[in-house]
């Protein structure tokens, strides 16, 4: 990863804490923006702790979302997470 990328990330994680920091909670899109960036970037642990922190939150996932974090899930090598969520996305209606 080069020190561009590594400064969006940083740039992308602050703004995220400080909609939180103000007693807001961040939307869909803004969980899939940080989420993107964290899965281009290679940083799937954490990828995958906001997914599910968005779910813990009450969040009704969009396609887009699923689709970053599925992306992440086949990238990284968990091909069944992958298909588990593109499952989960059915049910949905998604």
């Amino acid at each position: 990863m080069d020190n561009f990328k590594a400064g969006e990330i940083e740039k992308e994680r602050a703004l995220f804490e400080e909609i939180k920091a103000r007693g807001l909670t961040p939307d869909v899109r803004s969980y899939s923006i940080l989420i993107h960036g964290l899965v281009k970037a290679g940083f799937s642990k954490e990828t995958y702790k906001l997914f599910y922190d968005m779910k813990e939150q009450g969040l009704h996932l969009d396609t887009r979302a699923y689709n970053i974090v599925i992306d992440g899930f086949c990238k990284s090598g968990k091909v069944n997470k992958a298909y588990q969520l593109l499952e989960e996305m059915k049910t949905k209606g998604l």
